[in-house]
């Protein structure tokens, strides 16, 4: 129980941590660290979300679902965060039939309750300003996962939401404090 909770909580991290590096190397102007093409953070972030497929199956689901919304919402235009994505969904299909289409309706709860939380923090987030500090707590992204944490009584969802998140956090201050990029505010 301890070894896949740890093991959880680092593919969790690594994945939260992998996944805002390629936005920062696409969208923020970020130069790689370690002269990598850019591509390999999306293979290494493929990789952490099926890491966590392997692990924990549900936890696995509340990230496919995720990356269901990136691809309505077009999140995953970049080609690293793409094959990202592609890996992450081909392998719940390769690795995982069976849990998946036994849970569909929980996938497909789960992914509607990321695209409505989106379109209504799309909503708020334009057509009241006041509401975007609030709105930068990203209340949403762990909000999901624990109502569906609480529908199953296994964590596994919220946790690696929380792990992954963090890492996101940590990231984005390592490199802002770095002065390598000047995130806006929003950010």
């Amino acid at each position: 129980m301890l070894f896949s909770f740890i093991s959880l909580a680092l593919a969790a991290s690594f994945l939260g941590g992998i996944a805002k590096y390629a936005d920062l190397l696409n969208e923020h102007g970020v130069t790689p660290q370690f002269n990598e093409p850019p591509i390999l953070s999306g293979l290494l972030w493929g990789i952490s979300g099926i890491a966590i497929m392997l692990i924990s199956p549900v936890a696995g689901l509340t990230y496919v679902a995720h990356v269901l919304y990136w691809f309505l919402r077009v999140k995953l235009e970049y080609p690293n965060h793409a094959i990202a994505g592609v890996m992450i969904l081909l392998s719940s299909f390769l690795l995982q039939p069976y849990f998946y289409a036994s849970h569909s309706l929980e996938l497909f709860g789960v992914f509607l309750g990321y695209t409505i939380t989106g379109y209504i923090h799309t909503y708020l987030k334009k057509n009241k300003p006041s509401c975007r500090a609030f709105l930068r707590l990203r209340f949403r992204i762990y909000f999901v996962p624990l109502i569906y944490s609480f529908y199953l009584w296994d964590f596994a969802p919220f946790i690696s939401t929380c792990f992954g998140m963090l890492a996101c956090e940590i990231v984005t201050h390592y490199f802002r404090d770095l002065s390598l990029i000047d995130l806006p505010d929003k950010f």
